[in-house]
């Protein structure tokens, strides 16, 4: 990585950083969500990976997460409806 990306040493050091921002980032948010500050909205199950191209599995995917958040609208109105008050 570092031969290839020579040129941009700050690209290589942002991927090697990579995966402590990220998880700093979520502790960061689930500290938000212990504190009532933030709604934090996970899948309840992640049937495709960022690089998935069937189109079949995409669309059961998205409709997955269509119908969970159709079930749980309810409680992202009731958060959003005690923060404004």
């Amino acid at each position: 990585m570092k031969l290839w990306y020579r040129k941009y040493p700050e690209v290589v050091e942002a991927m090697v950083a990579r995966h402590r921002k990220y998880n700093e980032t979520l502790d960061q948010l689930e500290q938000l969500e212990l504190e009532g500050r933030a709604f934090l909205v996970y899948p309840d199950r992640m049937p495709v990976s960022s690089r998935k191209t069937n189109l079949q599995k995409l669309r059961e995917s998205y409709a997955s997460g269509y119908a969970q958040g159709q079930r749980d609208f309810k409680k992202w109105k009731t958060y959003l409806q005690e923060g404004s008050e």
